[in-house]
């Protein structure tokens, strides 16, 4: 009686983890799982615990998930495409996530190698976000234009002296 019970309960165990591993298979359930994962890195590039604000991070990412959502109601019945586009805005999330991360360090690094160290941190990811901006804007049939020196010029830094300049002016006033 106990060898029955006992095979019944592995053989139900077996039909049940073949079930969940093709389940769990599946591409939209990969794509879920990528496209929670890029929800993750997201919010997280975008935490400012620094206080020096994430308004550049939050447009490069805003402008770019614009993108992957338009491809992927392009591609919304090519599986395949969905998760190629899936992995690549997990990917870039993950990517803009480490790029700010190496930012918030250099503003904290009081080494004389600051720089170099986050020239090194940030090289691969760099890297990575340009690629898969390029691969999305490619495929939408767009001009190709980096994204972090599109806000750059949407948002030019004033000049230094002018800064000074409203400070002294505002000690006086």
């Amino acid at each position: 009686m106990w060898s029955n019970l006992a095979t019944a309960i592995i053989v139900i165990w077996v039909v049940y983890s073949v079930y969940k591993h093709w389940e769990n298979s599946k591409p939209e359930k990969k794509i879920e799982a990528l496209e929670a994962s890029a929800v993750f890195w997201k919010e997280h590039a975008l935490k400012d615990l620094l206080h020096l604000g994430k308004a550049q991070t939050a447009f490069v990412l805003d402008a770019t998930e614009r993108d992957y959502l338009h491809l992927k109601e392009q591609f919304k019945h090519d599986e395949k495409k969905q998760l190629e586009l899936a992995s690549d805005w997990c990917e870039y999330t993950e990517a803009v996530n480490d790029l700010s991360s190496a930012g918030d360090l250099l503003d904290v690094d009081m080494s004389q190698n600051a720089y170099e160290n986050y020239g090194e941190a940030a090289k691969e990811p760099h890297i990575k976000r340009h690629e898969i901006e390029k691969r999305f804007q490619t495929l939408r049939g767009e001009k190709l234009e980096d994204r972090w020196d599109q806000w750059g010029k949407m948002n030019p830094s004033r000049p230094l002296a002018d800064v000074i300049g409203e400070i002294v002016e505002q000690k006086r006033g």
